[in-house]
């Protein structure tokens, strides 16, 4: 904004002359006012500035402009003022942002279009009266998926939203994910898109994984437990093989585990160990100074390790029910997000455990 706009004079002007900016939302004619209109005039001037070609851009009073055109006036009394293209339309926008019957999405797009004439955030507040942080929530919606302005428009979600969303701006995926959840506007919402961004990261690495083993041609199991479809199974590295070394094998396999929560793990598994140890396919440790195979204390050994490793694992799920009971999270939430990740990695015992825990019936009968 360079110019100094001159002071104004008020004159009438043809209607014919005035161009009316195209990008500037059509006002809406109640018949109560075109009759007004049509009777008394238009009795407040609008506010026009003079172009080079003789003619003049409406600023401010497209509606009282309209109802002079419906009416058949061929003039209308006009404040005319010079300035900068840029300076018209901050004015033209403030006065659009004064009206009451905009949408969160259209105040944003006027608020933008003030923001990139040169004014500052503070000083459109001021001018406004409206909190710094209103002008904010507006400029972080022009930047977001039409699905979430469509959500504030419409109410389910509210504008102050609208930063929270902008953090996960780039991860339209993220955001659907949300939205398909039939969010409504609430304190939780960061908390959802960061699980949803951790849900669509975990599924895009397990794929990845997927890909990885179909180039390869190895066989996937995808769960954490192979034994209950291949009775037996045992992982590679309790059975001291090299899975690199054992890649054509048709015994063995790849298992993929993790939840929609819980980063993917890939393991090779071997579903029929003994066939390596009868015919030797196989290299397994030998303790030189007791000349005698040591291969099932490795594999006991591993065995424990697995026991302890599921023991923590169970501990560490403990303790999440109590935070979460200890933080009083809402029985919804304990539906959408706690209730099926148990049901994903928990037995029947630790089910009824968890279940006695939070107060609820449990799972399978006693």
């Amino acid at each position: 904004m360079t110019d100094t706009p001159t002071a104004d004079r008020v004159e009438p002007i043809a209607v014919d002359l005035i161009d009316p900016d195209p990008d500037n939302r059509p006002a809406v004619l109640d018949d109560a006012f075109l009759a007004s209109v049509a009777q008394h005039g238009v009795l407040m001037p609008i506010l026009v500035t003079p172009t080079d070609d003789g003619r003049y851009r409406l600023v401010a009073g497209e509606r009282r402009y309209r109802a002079a055109i419906a009416a058949g006036h061929a003039t209308i009394p006009a404040s005319i003022r010079s300035a900068d293209e840029s300076t018209a339309a901050v004015w033209q926008a403030v006065e659009n942002l004064a009206r009451i019957d905009l949408t969160p999405s259209q105040e944003a797009r006027q608020t933008a279009r003030i923001m990139a004439a040169g004014m500052k955030q503070k000083a459109l507040a001021a001018a406004l009266n409206r909190p710094l942080s209103w002008v904010r929530s507006r400029l972080a919606i022009v930047g977001l998926p039409t699905a979430v302005q469509d959500a504030i428009d419409a109410g389910t979600c509210e504008p102050s939203d609208a930063l929270t969303f902008a953090k996960f701006a780039d991860r339209p995926d993220v955001i659907d994910a949300v939205l398909a959840e039939d969010y409504r506007s609430g304190s939780d919402l960061d908390w959802r898109l960061q699980r949803a961004a951790e849900a669509a990261d975990n599924a895009q690495y397990r794929q990845a994984l997927l890909d990885q083993c179909a180039q390869a041609r190895w066989n996937v199991f995808e769960g954490y437990d192979p034994t209950s479809t291949h009775r037996g199974a045992k992982p590679l590295s309790t059975l001291g093989i090299d899975h690199v070394d054992h890649v054509r094998e048709t015994c063995h396999l790849v298992v993929i585990s993790g939840s929609r929560h819980q980063p993917p793990d890939m393991a090779p598994w071997c579903t029929h160990p003994r066939r390596h140890i009868t015919k030797g396919a196989s290299e397994v440790q030998v303790d030189e100074r007791a000349g005698v195979v040591s291969a099932d204390d490795d594999r006991a050994a591993a065995e424990r390790e697995a026991k302890r490793a599921a023991k923590v694992a169970r501990a560490r799920r403990d303790e999440f029910a109590r935070q979460a009971i200890a933080a009083k999270l809402r029985g919804r939430d304990l539906t959408d997000f706690v209730l099926p990740v148990l049901f994903d990695v928990a037995g029947q015992t630790e089910l009824t455990a968890a279940a006695k825990l939070l107060g609820l019936d449990p799972p399978f009968p006693q």
